[in-house]
């Protein structure tokens, strides 16, 4: 556990330089950390991971991945405590100085919902998908996955099958410039277009199971009558479909929340019951254990992929 946090960033010698973290130079303004931060946490947020075991390796990396990115952020974003860590380069000092009675609540809530939650992503997505940004993102993916499709989607913010197309249009005048070169993972996973499609499809149909064995629908009923109460009105003649859209992201919310009391909970709990030393001196850690805690409710994993269907996050 890094002192003063109610996590383990690794011990301070191994966390990555903050500025490499966000891939951002060292002179960066407050808006450029911004976007770094936004794009990296929609990138590696928990949400993208629910489909994996909590207690598996690589939900533990992505868990501590996070977590260093969001302290990455908290620190820099701040003039005072970025000032302490140019200067010294070191996590441990800016902690001294500035991190005693630090609203760990708050801290948590901005880093796992504040951020990035399902109305944020949603207005990133109409900025993001068509622009330059994601066309750069898509030629670098391309060339650090050497064209392989299937790669490339894991790589890209906010894809969806149906993106496909405008992908593959984006890579071939690329290719057709000579700014990339066309390569054998890019041929032989293009002609897998179909297989892609019918696994979307396949999950769809699942999602639709879950949404009615989880009882989704009474919710969102209920939902769309409190929300129809509010609305009394202002919008007599909501469209049905617009209805359900807005009702299930009420939903999402609540799920939200109640899924961020348990998180905090669970950190608050592990913080009281385990405070570190207050002694000076080298820190002891057990053998290299990686940061991680099975954050997820029982069902959050199958309420994860009814979310994705509707909402398109990957």
């Amino acid at each position: 556990m890094s002192k003063g946090t109610p996590f383990d960033l690794g011990e301070d010698e191994d966390i990555p330089d903050l500025y490499e973290l966000l891939d951002v130079p060292r002179a960066a303004t407050d808006e450029e950390l911004r976007k770094a931060y936004r794009k990296r946490a929609l990138r590696t947020h928990p949400d993208k991971w629910a489909h994996l075991d909590p207690n598996s390796e690589e939900a533990k990396a992505r868990t501590l991945e996070f977590q260093q990115l969001g302290y990455a952020y908290s620190i820099l974003k701040d003039p005072k405590r970025r000032t302490i860590y140019d200067k010294t380069g070191r996590v441990d000092d800016i902690l001294d100085v500035v991190e005693e009675g630090k609203d760990w609540d708050a801290y948590f809530r901005e880093l796992w919902s504040g951020v990035v939650d399902a109305s944020t992503i949603e207005q990133f997505a109409k900025t993001y998908k068509g622009s330059d940004e994601e066309k750069a993102d898509i030629l670098s993916a391309y060339n650090i996955h050497k064209g392989d499709i299937d790669l490339i989607f894991t790589e890209v913010l906010l894809v969806e099958v149906d993106d496909e197309p405008r992908f593959v249009e984006v890579i071939e005048a690329a290719i057709k410039e000579k700014s990339i070169k066309r390569t054998k993972a890019y041929t032989r996973t293009k002609k897998t277009a179909a297989k892609r499609k019918r696994k979307a499809d396949e999950e769809a149909t699942e999602a639709e199971a879950l949404r009615k064995e989880l009882g989704l629908d009474d919710q969102l009923r209920k939902i769309k009558r409190d929300q129809k109460k509010k609305a009394s009105g202002k919008r007599k003649h909501e469209s049905e479909d617009g209805s359900d859209d807005d009702a299930f992201k009420a939903l999402v919310r609540q799920r939200t929340s109640s899924r961020m009391d348990a998180i905090i909970a669970n950190i608050e709990e592990k913080y009281t019951s385990q405070q570190p030393s207050k002694k000076k001196g080298k820190k002891s850690r057990s053998a290299k254990q990686p940061a991680a805690t099975a954050f997820a409710e029982p069902s959050e994993e199958e309420f994860q992929a009814l979310q994705a269907k509707m909402f398109g996050k990957t």
